[in-house]
């Protein structure tokens, strides 16, 4: 039956150390030591099958659980076997086990301890948690009492009977009779030689173990550049460096004593656009954390070097002390420049490749855009050369408003490249006069039906209003005709291209609709890009690639937006939206 309320006022450590810290010193030692004297504690007992007593304590249940196969082994072996631990205990097996599961707050959970009683030898070893905070758990420190003396052990049983009548009153009666069936006295000499021959045996393993490790890590540490060192942070005084593993003379090429004042060397070599981050985090390190870091120094020739730095600070009753490894990844990182440099070429080599095969492609565009129109210009003049007599005035008026078409036609395609080469667009604004968007269209559709669009049946069906509004015709010139030349330039001659203009609210709409080859739906997001080409284009077929590019700046200067419908292999629609301002 266990009970919440402790008996203990005090821990069995703390109530030890009262009357016995004159007579035996407090030793500090890790919890891997501690298992390993128990452990060889334990083993003399079940190498020489000694029907003893044990009694035995840990903080936590989970600890026992790590420990019950060696205590079920014990248990056919000793005469009583009593462990002390917080909840839960698994039940009890066999009539020589002991359960006492300690209540919360339990000063006995702060420790650790053993006692062994038997006609052979006596001992106990108690060890307490200094709670520091540490990485590895066997690394935990415990403040430790080891003793042989027999008024010790009998005052630490009569305080340990004291908790077992607290908390299974039912079991201490025979607890005290297995007690009495023992004798205190010094320990059997034969048992005490093979016990230190036993932990000398384990430390010569361990000290052999420790140094084919050092042997390892010291080769991979040459090996991969690797380089240790020690800085001790006293509460009070100047922190010092000792280099542990590595030529540091000839890393940083200054001498390296045995023990250097570190602030003074980071100071001198630490590159100084790192200083600021290398100090704020020097200042950030926290006890028992990891940290890794890269920064710069400066070797005494003046050329850089890259560390990559990890350290690791732990508290001492003196101070703290960090203990740390540096890389040189020097080779790394000029490794990294080099292929960063290599990138940024061949960057630099694609774009020039793209900029020669856009220039390439303006330039086929261009003469195309050229060769048309003049090609139209120079068989009109030598018609009106050649047959001027013979023509009629309405036949020499035609041959004219061909030369004038080609030629505004001319002028639109510079104007477009001007815009676009010098960067212009952004840089026209917007500067509306009151005026009448009907007749611009018109005279813009007049031009193309007795132009480029002559065999095709140029439609326009116009609904707006004859009041005047605000507009910008300056912008106009380069959105309605762009709208027109790729309906007429996408679309078979003998087909109907339907224009219309009219008011939606409080919108002016020119809509212009082809039966062209359409525009693939993959294509779709990219036809306003400068000089981008659908893939279903003819090879044969050279545009500008400019206009729908200017036009739908001007646009947007308008105040407007472009919208389209493009079906491939059925045509096309598209609709100049731009705010109806009365003037």
């Amino acid at each position: 039956m266990s009970k919440s309320a402790s008996s203990l006022q005090h821990s069995l450590f703390d109530m030890l150390r009262q009357h016995i810290s004159t007579e035996l010193p407090i030793v500090r030692c890790t919890k891997s030591i501690l298992v390993h004297l128990s452990h060889t504690l334990e083993d003399t007992i079940l190498k020489n099958k000694i029907p003893a007593m044990l009694f035995t304590g840990f903080q936590e249940s989970s600890h026992w659980r790590e420990e019950a196969h060696r205590y079920a082994e014990l248990t056919h072996i000793a005469l009583q076997v009593c462990v002390f631990a917080g909840k839960p205990l698994p039940p009890e097996s066999h009539a020589q086990q002991l359960h006492i599961e300690l209540a919360e707050g339990d000063p006995l959970r702060q420790e650790w301890f053993l006692l062994i009683l038997s006609d052979s030898f006596s001992v106990l070893l108690c060890g307490q948690d200094t709670l520091q905070q540490v990485s590895i758990e066997a690394d935990r420190q415990f403040d430790t009492i080891w003793t042989f003396d027999r008024a010790h052990i009998a005052q630490t049983l009569d305080i340990l009977e004291r908790v077992v009548a607290h908390y299974r009153p039912e079991r201490l009666a025979q607890l005290q009779q297995a007690r009495q069936t023992y004798t205190l006295h010094s320990p059997d000499e034969k048992l005490l030689s093979q016990f230190v021959m036993d932990v000398l045996s384990h430390e010569n393993i361990l000290n052999h173990e420790i140094r084919e490790q050092a042997l390892l890590l010291q080769t991979i540490m040459k090996h991969v550049g690797l380089y240790a060192y020690i800085i001790e942070i006293p509460n009070e005084g100047e922190r010092t460096m000792r280099p542990i593993f590595g030529d540091f003379s000839a890393l940083f090429g200054y001498p390296f004593g045995k023990e250097e004042k570190v602030d003074y060397w980071f100071d001198k070599l630490v590159h100084p656009e790192d200083k600021a981050r290398f100090y704020a985090q020097q200042k950030a390190l926290m006890p028992n954390i990891i940290a890794s870091n890269t920064y710069r120094y400066i070797h005494r020739d003046g050329h850089v070097i890259w560390l990559q730095v990890m350290s690791q600070t732990v508290s001492t009753p003196e101070g703290m002390i960090r203990y740390g490894t540096a890389m040189d990844v020097t080779p790394l990182y000029h490794a990294q420049e080099v292929e960063r440099e290599k990138r940024r070429l061949e960057q630099a080599l694609e774009h020039e490749k793209e900029v020669n095969a856009t220039r390439t492609y303006f330039m086929n565009s261009v003469m195309h855009e050229f060769r048309n129109p003049l090609a139209s210009i120079l068989l009109a003049s030598e018609m009106l050369q050649r047959y001027k007599d013979r023509m009629s005035d309405e036949e020499k008026d035609k041959r004219l408003r061909i030369i004038q078409t080609q030629i505004i036609q001319l002028r639109d395609t510079l104007d477009d490249m001007a815009l676009i080469m010098n960067n212009q667009m952004s840089q026209m604004g917007f500067h509306p006069i009151s005026d009448h968007i009907r007749r611009y269209v018109n005279d813009v559709i007049n031009r193309f039906r007795d132009g480029r669009a002559m065999y095709h049946q140029l439609i326009l069906e116009d609904t707006l209003s004859s009041e005047p509004h605000l507009i910008d015709t300056r912008l106009l010139k380069y959105i309605i005709p762009a709208i027109l030349r790729n309906a007429v330039d996408y679309s078979a001659q003998g087909t109907t291209i339907l224009c219309r203009l009219f008011r939606d609210g409080n919108t002016i709409v020119f809509s212009v609709k082809d039966e062209g080859i359409g525009i693939p739906i993959d294509d779709q997001p990219h036809i306003f890009e400068p000089l981008f080409r659908a893939k279903n284009v003819p090879p044969a077929h050279h545009g500008g690639g400019l206009g729908l590019t200017v036009a739908q700046e001007c646009v947007q200067l308008h105040g407007g937006r472009i919208e389209f419908h493009s079906q491939e292999g059925i045509g096309s629609e598209f609709r100049v939206i731009i705010p109806y301002v009365p003037s």
